[in-house]
């Protein structure tokens, strides 16, 4: 007999075996079960049931087989659970976890189920974190379940929209959509209805029509999907969730009748089927956001009233009644109850003072962090409104100080976001606290906190860029990590690019190559944390720049800045100059944006009539009388130059074509006839600048295609004898024609002090802004990864200088690109230059850099130069304004080449006289 017949045998003896068992095995594993059940439901104390309970199951270790003991201990575990001893649920879960853990090839589901349980057992303690984790571990496991689906667009999605990370959960929710879809399977397959509902959730949160369209259509999905689930459970509560959900969005998109039809379906639905009193509450306060948008506000009370009948501790429906009592002008009542929100959030419920602040400790350590953010905008708004009444600047000094703490929420927010589109998200979010604690603090008369919201609502996300690339030098990263840093941010954007391309992917598998390599990047930054704990102390000190250190800087370098904050409402600005600071009010914010609109288009072309030029001065004039407003009072710019911090439409807009506010006389004097001009994207952004130690090992690189036939755009002949002159006079190493390729930038602009790209660019309409090089172009996403040392980057171009307006971020342009990149300055242009001119400017640019002028003098005498040097319509703003100087104006440290002419000229005598010595021997 051979082996394989003997194993067969084998095989077979010990099944027909097994089979004559099972029965018995199973009675057995009943009889347990079920004397386990008779335990718990016997009529004793908790306390006592549990001693019992233990005493049995630890009787039971030796002889009862471990698959039985694990199914005891997750039964007892979900018991501990109902009655709300989440101690020991976690203590037994883990227990029947550990054992599930050695079988985990033959029970993967009890696996995935336990790990499922365990996290909702830490969540109710309170220790999100571990439940997070558990979650984490589940969705790693191989067996894929309607437990692992649940982990994402339940466990994992809520904690993400508890934390404000809407995109994070977007990603869960899309990493769920791509197993079902990948596993084909058909009880999978009955996991899909989740996708629909949890997606309505995110896009709801997350706001703005386009979002809301997109709730609904997930929505529509949703419902369809469950008609065939109906009379289920799961399918009931599915139909209160979408119906609430529906008149959730329609409340967003203010059609309130719809909203209240779904929302009765809701309530009838709910209060037939399910216990869930919370449930029920949220319904009830629901309705009565609708019925107080409709002007039916005693209905409102009366479904907020309900609401807190079946839930006392709603938060929501406290903030909800705050409103209530704000319309009726009862001030003191609706400042209770958006602290009552507010306390009991941060789980106070008793003792209630309207008038204190909560304790930054307590928001901190608070689950939900974008509830307390709206209940302290709320209440700041209610202090504001009541000083309206009163004229107690006490109130005023109250919502001032309930806007620093949401500001602080905020930022809490933003730093606990793990996706990069939500943390641009709550940046956009924090800009209308920015300008509301602006508005209070012109008010109260303090240009100290003005100063700090102004510089917070300006260019945050470069500015913790730069420090981020600090903190590595800081703490001493190995070039290895550095580079490796690069490679995998780099991946990430080259990995959207392809899939962008790709019509025959999905957009799950999309998200899902977007998502891998953007794990990859996190878990690289988290190891590097741990390693180098100098690293993140150094990433997460961003500084912002105070008013002091402003004035201090303004009497240091005999400059003055102005600083602007600006929304369609309301707009201030500030001016420091070296002797004194002066905050004042730009009455009408809409008429100065729609006069900048008007003025932009005469900048973009020559002057063809005289009355072309006497609109462009009344233009500028009113212009110029809004924005230095404080030409009111005694105050003028006493200093040789000035700097522009801008905000909003200004970004885009040359000062230099404004009428000086100092000029005495009648005539019309643009503003670079008094002052050197330049722009910086924040104060603090400044200051991190100036940390920067650039130590490029060349001087000029120079970069010229000449022809752009691939893109079919006009040559600039003039470009190559811009940079040959450039390369005679002062030096340079250039790139020019077919030399002058993307990647002979890329591999080399690392090692100059001064980058001059001379080529066509654009930033129109929603395209990401582009340069041109030889062979192809060179956009603004791939230049975050191309890191230079610049000290100036001269971008000879059009419209480098503008692009899409980012809310709280200003113009996304080139040349916020090569800031991002390593540069300390830009010069860049915000309209279509004109070549002869430009080149000219250029060229004299230069020559007053070489001389020792920093880089604002030099700009402007080449400026005056070319003004004073041309007639006619040549002195329009269109051929010498487009040019503007962003960042550290320092002057840069041209090599001496006189010091090489001394020892070339004794050289050549030398050689003379030699020669003239060989041919007196030789003759």
């Amino acid at each position: 007999m051979d082996i394989i017949s003997l194993n067969k045998k084998t095989f077979l003896l010990l099944y027909s075996f097994s089979l004559l068992l099972f029965p018995y095995y199973t009675f057995a594993q009943q009889s347990v079960i079920e004397h386990y059940k008779s335990l718990e439901n016997s009529n004793i104390d908790y306390s006592d049931k549990t001693i019992e309970i233990e005493s049995w199951i630890t009787s039971l270790t030796d002889q009862t087989n471990t698959i039985e003991l694990s199914n005891l201990y997750s039964l007892y575990s979900k018991f501990c659970n109902r009655q709300k001893d989440y101690k020991k649920a976690i203590i037994n879960a883990k227990k029947a976890l550990e054992i599930q853990i050695s079988h985990i090839d033959t029970f993967p589901s009890q696996v995935n189920n336990t790990y499922s349980n365990l996290s909702v057992f830490y969540m109710k303690s309170g220790k999100e974190k571990l439940s997070f984790s558990t979650l984490k571990k589940l969705i790693t496991l191989d067996h894929k379940d309607k437990f692992t689906i649940a982990a994402y667009v339940n466990g994992l999605k809520n904690i993400a929209i508890k934390k404000g990370d809407y995109y994070q959960a977007l990603e869960y929710i899309s990493e769920a959509e791509r197993i079902i879809q990948i596993k084909k399977d058909t009880i999978l397959d009955k996991e899909f209805y989740r996708i629909p509902i949890a997606y309505s959730g995110v896009y709801l949160n997350i706001g703005g029509d386009e979002n809301y369209t997109k709730a609904l259509q997930h929505l529509q999905e949703a419902d369809s999907l469950n008609k065939k689930m109906i009379t289920t459970k799961i399918g009931v509560k599915n139909q209160i969730i979408i119906h609430n959900r529906f008149g959730l969005v329609y409340t967003k998109l203010k059609k309130h009748y719809k909203a209240i039809l779904h929302l009765e379906k809701a309530l009838t639905i709910g209060l037939r089927h399910t216990k869930s009193k919370y449930d029920i509450a949220k319904i009830y306060n629901n309705l009565g956001i609708n019925y107080f948008k409709s002007n039916q506000h005693k209905i409102a009370f009366q479904n907020y009233q309900k609401a807190l009948s079946y839930f006392p501790e709603y938060t929501a429906v406290y903030d909800n009644l705050g409103d209530y009592y704000l319309y009726y002008q009862d001030y003191k009542n609706a400042l209770l109850h958006y602290q009552k929100a507010i306390d009991y959030t941060i789980n106070i419920f008793k003792n209630h003072n309207y008038k204190q602040l909560p304790n930054k400790q307590l928001l901190a350590s608070s689950s939900y962090k974008t509830e307390l953010l709206n209940d302290l905008k709320d209440k700041a708004k209610a202090w504001l409104s009541y000083y309206t009444k009163s004229r107690d600047q006490s109130h005023l000094a109250k919502a001032l100080a309930t806007i620093e703490l949401a500001d602080y929420m905020v930022d809490l927010i933003r730093s606990e976001s793990a996706v990069s589109q939500s943390r641009f998200f709550w940046r956009e979010k924090g800009l209308d606290l920015y300008i509301l604690a602006t508005s209070i603090a012109y008010q109260l008369k303090q240009p100290e906190k003005a100063f700090y919201f102004m510089e917070k609502s300006k260019s945050l996300t470069l500015l913790e860029n730069l420090t981020h690339e600090e903190a590595k030098k800081r703490a001493k990263l190995p070039d290895s990590l550095i580079s490796l840093e690069y490679e995998l941010k780099k991946n990430i954007f080259q990995i959207r690019k392809q899939t962008s391309k790709n019509s025959s992917m999905t957009e799950s598998d999309k998200n899902h190559m977007i998502t891998k390599q953007k794990k990859a990047y996190h878990a690289f930054i988290n190891s590097l944390e741990k390693e180098y704990p100098n690293y993140y102390k150094y990433k997460k000190n961003i500084t912002i720049a105070k008013l002091s250190e402003c004035l201090k800087k303004a009497a240091q370098t005999n400059t003055s800045y102005i600083q602007y904050i600006l929304s369609d409402q309301e707009a201030y600005g500030l001016l420091i100059t070296p002797k004194e600071s002066f905050f004042y009010k730009i009455d009408q914010p809409q008429l100065l944006q729609n006069e900048i609109l008007d003025i932009g288009s005469l900048l973009n072309k020559s002057w063809e009539t005289e009355e072309d030029q006497n609109k462009f001065h009344k233009l500028s004039t009113s212009i110029s009388n809004q924005l230095f407003a404080f030409t009111e009072s005694n105050t003028l710019i006493n200093s040789e130059k000035i700097v522009i911090i801008p905000d909003g439409i200004l970004q885009s807009f040359p000062f230099e074509i404004l009428q000086s506010p100092n000029t005495k006389s009648t005539e019309f004097s643009y503003l670079i006839n008094d002052f050197d001009i330049s722009y910086l994207y924040s104060m603090s952004l400044d200051k991190q600048i100036e940390k920067k130690d650039n130590q490029a090992s060349k001087h000029i690189m120079g970069i010229a295609p000449v022809h752009f036939e691939y893109l079919g755009l006009p040559s600039l002949s003039l470009s190559s004898s811009k940079l040959k002159k450039i390369q005679e006079e002062i030096g340079a190493d250039t790139f020019l024609y077919d030399n002058a390729t993307k990647n002979n930038f890329i591999n080399n602009s690392e090692n100059y002090q001064i980058l001059h790209v001379s080529s066509h660019a654009n930033s129109m309409n929603s395209q990401t802004p582009w340069i041109a090089f030889s062979d192809s172009k060179l956009t603004l996403n791939e230049l975050y990864f191309i890191p230079n040392q610049a000290d100036l980057v001269i971008l000879d171009a059009c419209k480098t200088g503008i692009g899409q307006i980012l809310p709280g971020e200003g113009v996304s342009s080139l040349t916020k690109g090569f800031f991002y990149s390593g540069s300390k300055s830009v010069l860049s242009s915000l309209w279509n230059t004109n070549e002869k001119s430009s080149n000219e400017i250029v060229l004299n640019f230069y020559n007053y850099l070489k001389a020792g002028n920093d880089k604002s003098t030099a700009l402007r005498k080449a400026k005056l130069d070319f003004i004073k040097t041309h007639q006619g319509s040549e002195k329009s703003p269109y051929y010498w304004a487009t040019l503007i100087i962003t960042g550290d104006l320092q002057p840069i440290n041209f090599p001496n080449l006189s010091i090489y002419y001394f020892p070339i000229a004794i050289l050549i005598g030398l050689l003379f006289f030699s020669f003239f010595i060989y041919k007196k021997l030789n003759t």
